[in-house]
């Protein structure tokens, strides 16, 4: 699965409102944004991806030919998500028991319960915990 040819563009301003096609969260007009159009799998497909989500296929490495990445879902698959250490406690457990990510504004919300048994909520930037996570896999990979 790969795209014949594609071509991306960066849109500085929406004109109208657009959903982004990797995170699905619809932005409003005025929004940056990143343009995609190309050929895939045969037919002729275009889409926009929001500025957070173009940072992840950076950070990631994400390959834009191979189609469409649900953002939220490879962030949890890969190990990102659960990379996020809980600020309030060294001994936290670290399962998050629940999140919710805001790619408008790039921020993951997390509530959890830590030792303590308080019912803790804080949040974090998804693009800084991808990079932080990436350069600790290339250097577990480097030794």
């Amino acid at each position: 699965m790969s795209s014949e040819f594609f071509r991306l563009t960066p849109i500085k301003s929406t004109r109208k409102p657009h959903r982004c096609e990797c995170c699905g969260t619809i932005f409003s007009a005025g929004s940056e944004m990143l343009s995609y159009a190309g050929m895939f799998e045969g037919e002729f497909c275009h889409f926009y991806y929001c500025a957070v989500c173009d940072d992840l296929y950076r950070v990631l490495g994400w390959d834009w030919s191979e189609g469409i990445q649900q953002a939220e879902e490879a962030l949890a698959d890969e190990g990102v998500i659960a990379s996020i250490k809980c600020p309030y406690a060294a001994s936290c457990d670290n399962e998050h028991d629940e999140y919710d990510i805001d790619f408008t504004t790039g921020k993951i919300n997390f509530s959890c319960e830590c030792p303590t048994g308080e019912n803790l909520t804080w949040e974090a930037d998804i693009r800084d915990a991808a990079r932080a996570f990436k350069e600790r896999e290339a250097a577990r990979h480097a030794v």
